[in-house]
């Protein structure tokens, strides 16, 4: 290419020196280098030097084939006032008043057009809608906590009268149902409530009630035991019934137990007096005592 370029500047300046007028350099046309919305620049030269291409307004890029900042459209027109260039578009600006952010929120001219900022626990384009976790379920225009799973703790949530209303269950209390209620107690601090000894009422017939466990339960005096302090403990004994368990032996094994509960054996008879022998004077084995008034061994015992 160079040597090309070289000798047709050595055929030029011949032909100048023969006194022949050289032909101008042909320029290719400006829409073919820059486009058709574009002007292009020369270099004062023979022939001229393209320098590059002047963008008409509106119009960028190296050929002018884009729309400039701020311009938009196939013929890259301007935002009218009032608004501006976004997302490739015109949107209006807070200050046109054309967005609407309500009571709730506030225009800002973000780099993405305008757009609501929103207060007071409210969220949405216009501001208008309770953000996650609050209510308005009272219609009162505030925004206030809504019930959360678990956030009555012993109990069930309520929130439609624009308050979280909690019911607690049986035993519980507070505002969350975390406490105990009045008569019952978390001795033993499971967090779980039970009722305490007033409110357990058990009958301890020989004992009284103790809830530091954590559950009311009796605790039995000396010698007694069961639930309700009603039995004799092991080895005491309520042998006369009179509802006293006093200390008593256990039987031995294969004993029968005589005390309270009868004995296994006849009880003994009457004594009967001896029987005479035939002298009179002892009494005989197997010997029948004497009828009442009839004859048998009287008479002096000889020595």
């Amino acid at each position: 290419m160079r040597l090309l370029t070289v000798a047709t500047v050595v055929l030029l300046h011949l032909g100048a020196c023969a006194g022949e007028e050289p032909e101008a350099a042909a320029v290719p046309a400006c829409e073919d280098r820059c486009g058709a919305h574009a002007t292009c620049t020369y270099a004062p030269s023979d022939p001229p030097k393209f320098v590059g291409c002047a963008c008409d307004e509106g119009f960028a890029g190296a050929q002018c084939e884009r729309c400039a900042e701020g311009f938009f459209g196939e013929d890259c027109e301007a935002c009218a006032p009032g608004t501006a260039f976004a997302d490739g578009t015109c949107v209006a600006l807070c200050r046109t008043g054309t967005l609407d952010c309500g009571p709730h929120g506030a225009c800002v001219d973000a780099a993405s057009g305008p757009a609501c900022v929103c207060t007071g626990g409210y969220t949405g384009d216009a501001c208008d809608t309770c953000a996650t976790g609050l209510q308005d379920n009272d219609g009162d225009g505030t925004c206030r906590p809504a019930c959360v799973p678990d956030g009555c703790g012993r109990g069930s949530c309520d929130d439609t009268s624009g308050e979280v209303v909690c019911t607690c269950d049986e035993g519980y209390a507070g505002s969350d149902c975390s406490a105990c209620a009045e008569g019952f107690q978390d001795d033993d601090g499971d967090l779980f409530c039970a009722p305490t000894c007033a409110t357990a009422e058990l009958a301890c017939v020989h004992g009284s009630c103790d809830d530091a466990s954590g559950s009311p339960g009796c605790v039995c005096d000396e010698g007694y035991a069961g639930d309700d302090c009603s039995a004799c403990a092991e080895g005491f004994q309520d042998d006369d019934g009179d509802g006293i368990c006093a200390p008593g032996d256990e039987p031995e094994e294969g004993q029968p137990d005589l005390g309270g509960g009868g004995s296994s054996e006849q009880a003994p008879g009457p004594v009967r007096p001896p029987i005479p022998d035939e002298t009179g004077c002892g009494p005989q084995p197997n010997q029948r005592a004497p009828d009442a008034g009839g004859a048998g061994g009287s008479g002096p015992c000889l020595p």
